[in-house]
């Protein structure tokens, strides 16, 4: 039988406990209406609480709980409440509902809801005289305090109609499709964290009513005020709301369009056909100075930007150690930024719409980040974005004009903002420009063609001796001298200079100070690739491997966790043939390179001469991807760069092709900038996707560029804004407590390091990412970098002490094998404990093994070589 109402009353009452007493003895919203005292008193053995219950289900019976509004009409139960109002008075859910006690007005839900705590919110309930001779030693019971659950199976049914509209809004994110599956999880975790702080709030402050001593009508005049709840989207809950309320607390910066140019276009109108008019060509650009103040106002980054502004003269670590900025014309107190141009092909490249939207985007980046940031997307801001037809027609320089008219206008006047409220002005310098080869020389003014005379920008080596030249000539290296020379001949077959870069204006740059080479395009897609193709050729010639052979392997390998997304795919026969290309990405062609010898090393003879100018042109690559070079090692490179580039003409029978000739330029420019690893097109290629990803959402392509732009810039507003403080080095994990296993195992040497009193509060973790990078039980950590004797630590344990992490290791030392170009590695049986932030390597790395038979060793690849 239903007992809803008999449940409903206890249950905000506060007396609960006597639920399954009145469910033995079948008390219920039925019976009800025969129940009398002497009943009640054989139930309730507490007088007080029997003088409760008497009057408010003597009020219940009565129809006084739940009245008609409009007829006046009592009910015990509220659905029959509800079913009259619907019935007879024909009132629906958007109809006006009046509480016949409070007055109160609300809708259906909201009117519902509110009679289920009647007994709560309604004054006379919350007085309850005991009435029966029984209680005369009772006096009027005061200051009830009812509880706030409701009953259950109400309680159960609105639980069901508010799970409806949780699935109304999972539908509506969902339902088109565009949306991952992590975005609507992230969607669903921070509506679940509004909806709680909303209801913790209003409990409490209804809580706060009900129990103080204010009058009836206040408190209702206060819970009314509850639907102000209602508003709390109302600043933001369109586009024009949200973007006004982000202006007006400085919390994004808003793409401001520019025009360029004039440009004619035909359009059709009705009963004229085409008509000819003109049309503005603009772009839209973010300026320099209002992103980086936006970075400035996050606490915290000021500090990781001074503490990044160092310098040993030991070694090339960033580009402050370069010689180029080591001139009197660069202060201490200023930013460097990188700009980066390249297009962006944001529709379908196979498709009918292929190059018609592709986008021309300047990104810039800042140089004084810490290293493991200098990779990172986040560090890359849009400058400007157009499309790239619009650039054709405007010129670049026309582009650059704006951008360098804010430089010169940060370099002479700085920027000002208030650090612990003094202001503090910062000049802002352009350090170098950036991007893949056709990218830069379109910038910097130089032949867009590299079969031209004078193919390279840093030097005037005609083509024919560029395809044999193994050494840089530095009498042939461009300057400021010979660059004027040739602007003013104005003859583009002995020059190779298409027009003079409005660059050149500024007072601290010029072109021919442009140092950048981009090693993704001029390495892991230029020279890595066609180093394979010649090479596998000629192995698989000897009869050293097969194809079929090569791509087992590369499908069954374990590349470890690190390369889970950058696995290299099959090499097709196509490529061998010449008739096409690798068919990996620079990622993909990273770890060919780096598991290559693993791979395929026990299958080479060790005395091949093709297999010797790989392994010479992989120890290139390590190096140049070192985030590290001492000047020793710089004239190291530059020596085996001379000796591979000989040797490749010697073995291939072939000409060096224009990135071959770019790695006779590394050495100097890496004395001249630091670490080309620190330019390299990487994070700025992985923004496009950003934008790709963007426009398949929007389906808008009316101004592309605008809502490219203004997307972009309100996801970098979202991005920084759920940053309570910025900090260079960043921890996330989730602790544990101890295991039986590892206090057994690791007490002694955790008591030893931290004492008995710390190991206490320690906790233990099974895996934390820090700046990015995860480290797991089981992967390895360089502990000491040596290139022919490092030292490895295999993580056994993961320890947090306060605010420190630290990483129980054991001790493996490594040594270097020549065939594999990798190293060894065997336990020390050593445990050690160290701080996670003193490793000599940023990054974790897994073992791995060879494909050799009888071969039991585990092997540890490293992404770089410091030298």
């Amino acid at each position: 039988m239903d007992s809803t109402e008999v449940n409903r009353a206890l249950n905000q009452l506060g007396l609960s406990q006597y639920i399954n007493i009145f469910k033995e003895n079948e008390v219920n919203d039925i019976s009800l209406e025969s129940i009398d005292k002497e009943d009640i008193a054989q139930l309730v053995p507490v007088v007080g609480h029997r003088a409760m219950i008497w009057n408010a289900l003597s009020k219940l019976k009565s129809g006084s709980v739940y009245v008609c509004f409009s007829c006046q009409k009592g009910f015990i139960r509220l659905k029959d409440l509800a079913s009259h109002l619907t019935r007879d008075h024909n009132l629906t859910g958007g109809s006006e509902y009046r509480c016949s006690t409070c007055q109160g007005l609300f809708n259906r839900k909201s009117f519902l809801q509110h009679l289920r705590n009647s007994y709560q919110v309604h004054r006379e309930l919350e007085w309850i005289q005991n009435d029966t001779t029984e209680a005369d030693n009772q006096n009027q019971i005061e200051d009830i305090v009812f509880n706030e659950t409701e009953d259950q199976d109400s309680f159960s049914q609105a639980l069901e109609e508010i799970e409806k509209h949780i699935m109304g809004l999972m539908c509506s994110i969902m339902k088109s499709g565009k949306v991952p599956l992590s975005t609507a999880d992230s969607i669903i975790s921070k509506v679940k964290d509004v909806v709680k702080i909303t209801v913790e709030k209003l409990i409490s402050m209804a809580t706060s009513l009900v129990t103080s001593s204010l009058t009836n009508e206040y408190k209702l005049s206060q819970i009314q005020k509850f639907e102000k709840a209602y508003s709390l989207f109302s600043k933001v809950d369109t586009k024009y709301k949200l973007d006004k309320y982000l202006i007006d607390n400085d919390l994004i910066v808003m793409p401001r369009q520019v025009v360029l140019d004039s440009d004619i276009s035909f359009s059709s109108t009705i009963g004229n056909g085409q008509v000819q008019r003109y049309k503005p060509v603009s772009m839209q650009y973010i300026p320099i100075k209002n992103s980086i103040l936006q970075l400035l106002s996050i606490p915290g980054f000021f500090e990781t930007l001074e503490m990044n502004k160092s310098f040993n003269g030991e070694w090339y670590s960033n580009f402050r150690e370069g010689s180029f900025f080591q001139t009197p014309t660069f202060l201490r107190n200023t930013i460097f930024i990188n700009i980066y141009y390249d297009d962006a092909e944001i529709a379908n490249p196979l498709g009918s719409k292929s190059g018609k939207h592709k986008l021309a985007n300047f990104y810039f980046s800042l140089l004084d980040m810490p290293q493991h940031m200098l990779s990172s997307i986040d560090n890359v801001l849009l400058l400007a974005s157009l499309k790239t037809v619009d650039l054709k027609t405007s010129s670049v320089n026309a582009v650059l004009e704006v951008i360098v008219t804010e430089l010169k206008e940060l370099w002479n006047e700085g920027l000002t903002f208030l650090y612990n409220d003094k202001p503090i002005t910062l000049k802002v310098a352009l350090a170098q420009v950036s991007g893949d080869n056709l990218g830069l020389h379109t910038v910097l003014g130089f032949t867009e063609g590299f079969n031209a005379n004078y193919p390279c920008r840093r030097c005037k080596m005609h083509r024919n001796e560029c395809k044999i030249a193994t050494y840089e000539c530095t009498e042939k290296l461009r300057n400021l001298c010979n660059y004027d020379n040739d602007i003013l001949l104005k003859d583009f077959p002995s020059t190779g200079i298409n027009f003079e870069s409005i660059l050149n204006e500024l007072p601290y740059l010029h072109v021919t100070n442009i140092y950048v080479f981009d090693i993704m395009h001029d390495i892991l897609e230029g020279v890595a690739p066609d180093l394979l193709f010649n090479s596998l050729n000629n192995f698989i010639k000897k009869k050293y491997l097969s194809l079929d052979k090569l791509n087992y392997r590369l499908e069954s390998f374990d590349y470890g966790r690190g390369y889970k997304t950058t696995k290299p795919s099959q090499v097709k026969s196509t490529f061998l043939k010449g008739e096409g290309k690798i068919g990996q990405n620079a990622a993909q062609t990273l770890c060919l390179m780096i598991f290559f010898p693993l791979l395929v090393g026990d299958l080479i003879p060790q005395t091949d001469e093709t297999w010797s100018l790989f392994l010479l042109f992989r120890e290139i690559m390590l190096i140049v991807l070192a985030d590290s070079i001492s000047a020793g090692g710089v004239i190291y490179l530059e020596t085996i760069i001379s000796e591979f580039l000989s040797s490749y003409q010697s073995t291939f029978k072939k000409s060096l092709k224009p990135k071959h000739h770019h790695l006779t330029h590394y050495a100097s420019s890496i004395e001249q900038i630091g670490p080309l690893r620190h330019f390299w097109s990487m994070p700025f290629e992985a923004k496009h996707k950003f934008f790709k990803t963007a426009a398949h959402a929007a389906c808008n392509f009316k101004n592309v560029a605008k809502t490219l732009a203004y997307r972009h810039q309100l996801s970098l507003c979202f991005r920084l804004q759920s940053k309570e403080k910025f900090t260079p080095i960043s921890i996330e994990y989730e602790e544990r407590a101890f295991s039986k296993m590892e206090t057994s195992h690791f007490s002694n040497i955790l008591v030893e390091r931290f004492g008995s009193d710390e190991i206490n509060n320690a906790k233990a973790g099974s895996q934390v990412s820090c700046n990015g990078c995860e480290f797991e039980i089981g992967s390895i950590v360089v502990v000491k970098y040596c290139s022919l004797y490092p030292i490895f630590g295999v993580i056994k344990l993961i320890v947090f002490v306060e605010d420190s992490c630290y990483l129980l290791v054991d001790l493996h030392l490594g040594e270097y094998n020549p065939h594999f170009s990798c190293f060894s590695v065997e336990s020390a049986n050593e445990l050690r404990i160290i701080d996670i932030h003193e490793i000599d390597y940023y990054q974790p790395v897994y073992p791995a093994r060879s494909f050799k038979d009888n071969d039991i060793n585990n092997y540890v690849n490293l992404a770089f070589k410091r030298v």
